[in-house]
């Protein structure tokens, strides 16, 4: 059950991030901006919590903060 949700919890940072660029790309206003980086912070901390990543290429992309 943990891995599943790790998984889940992977899937929506990565979803979210994507997200953050296009609206990067489009120019989405500052404030739409905002939110969506505290969001993808948020899921960032969260998956610190729960230990290694289950895909190891997943962690070094979280550690450019």
């Amino acid at each position: 059950m943990e891995n599943r949700e790790r998984r889940q919890l992977e899937k929506l940072y990565v979803h979210a991030t994507q997200e953050y660029l296009q609206q990067l790309r489009v120019g989405a206003p500052p404030q739409q901006l905002a939110e969506q980086k505290s969001r993808i912070l948020h899921l960032s901390r969260m998956l610190d919590q729960r230990g290694p990543a289950t895909d190891p290429s997943a962690s070094p992309l979280r550690r450019h903060r």
